[in-house]
C-alpha cells in the first residue's frame, strides 16, 4: 500500500473576504474529491482571505498510480481565474 500526500499552497487573487475565499475553496475541494477520488482538508491560513494551505491524500497499491494522480492534481485547475497554486510539496509513504 502506498500513501501519497500533497500539501498545496493556494492563492485567491479575486477574493476580497473570508466568505469569498471559503466559497471558492469549498468548490475546489469538492471537485478534486470527485475527479480524483482523494481526501482533502484545509490545513493552514484559515483566517487569511487570499491564501490557504490544503492537504490531499491518495491511497493505492501502485506507486506509479499515486505519483500520477498527485501530479495531475497539481496541474489541474478547474478554477483557473479564482485560484492559483503558489507552491506544493509531495510525499509518498
Amino acid at each position: 500500500m502506498v500513501i501519497g500526500t500533497l500539501r498545496i499552497h493556494l492563492y485567491f487573487p479575486e477574493s476580497r473576504s473570508l466568505k469569498e475565499k471559503r466559497q471558492v475553496l469549498k468548490g475546489y475541494q469538492e471537485r478534486i474529491r470527485k475527479k480524483f477520488n482523494v481526501s482533502t482538508c484545509e490545513l493552514g491560513l484559515q483566517n487569511s482571505w487570499d491564501e490557504s494551505i490544503v492537504a490531499v491524500v491518495y491511497v493505492n497499491s501502485s506507486r506509479k498510480q499515486v505519483e500520477r494522480v498527485l501530479e495531475e492534481i497539481v496541474k489541474w485547475n478547474g478554477f483557473s481565474k479564482k485560484l492559483e497554486v503558489i507552491d506544493y510539496q509531495k510525499e509518498l509513504l
